[in-house]
């Protein structure tokens, strides 16, 4: 949350994936952010967020598997990281998934953005009505 110095950046889109306790979680950045060490972020040469994310979704236990055994905790260093098979799938067959899948996880990802802000707006709305601060004016035929 707080960095007075970042050297490593995440775009927005951008798949964030934990290198360190636990290895494999998965959250894609809501924004241009910095990362820290525990941290990678993975982004497919499309720019795809969708392909990206489902794609270590699927490959998530061969990381977890290759993580090796750091002093406390599990983690999965750069070179690991970068020694792991990829299947590189012929790009018109990328295309045609990103043409597919994409507009789908962008609604997806729309809604989550609606449900953040209606979380926002209830916690800020909800203590105030409990506490009497704001109040709701009453239409005059629901008063009778």
């Amino acid at each position: 949350m707080y960095c007075t110095a970042p050297t490593r950046f995440a775009n927005k889109g951008d798949v964030l994936f934990s290198v360190r306790a636990p290895v494999g979680d998965m959250n894609i950045a809501l924004s241009d952010c910095a990362i820290g060490r525990g941290l990678c972020c993975i982004r497919h040469k499309s720019g795809s967020t969708a392909l990206t994310y489902l794609y270590l979704t699927n490959t998530k236990s061969v990381m977890e598997h290759n993580a090796g055994e750091g002093a406390v905790f599990k983690s999965l260093s750069k070179k690991q990281l970068t020694m792991l098979p990829v299947v590189s799938i012929p790009d018109v067959i990328a295309k045609s998934f990103i043409k597919i899948v994409d507009p789908i996880f962008e609604k997806i990802q729309s809604l989550e953005d609606n449900a953040r802000t209606l979380c926002s707006l209830r916690d800020t709305l909800l203590p105030r009505l409990i506490s009497g601060k704001i109040r709701l004016n009453q239409p005059e035929d629901a008063a009778a």
